[in-house]
């Protein structure tokens, strides 16, 4: 594996642990909505039906899920330095 790999890797492997941190510290209700989003990769009307709610209901939650996650990690960014 070359230096850069290597590089790219490790700085991967950061950002992952930094998000996992930041999901972690988030409000139940939003991770959830973030996980079937982005890593279940479910489809609009699927995300509704799990959910229960309507797809207007379901950009809200999205937004307010995003905007709690991007706050934690910022919070986290700021922690360490």
């Amino acid at each position: 594996i070359s230096d850069d790999a290597a590089t790219r890797a490790f700085g991967v492997a950061i950002d992952r642990n930094r998000l996992r941190k930041a999901l972690l510290g988030i409000p139940d209700a939003h991770r959830r909505v973030i996980l079937l989003k982005y890593f279940d990769q479910l489809e609009i009307d699927d995300l509704c039906a799990t959910l229960g709610c309507s797809r207007q209901e379901f950009a809200i939650q999205l937004h307010r899920a995003l905007r709690a996650l991007r706050s934690a990690m910022e919070e986290a960014a700021t922690d360490a330095t």
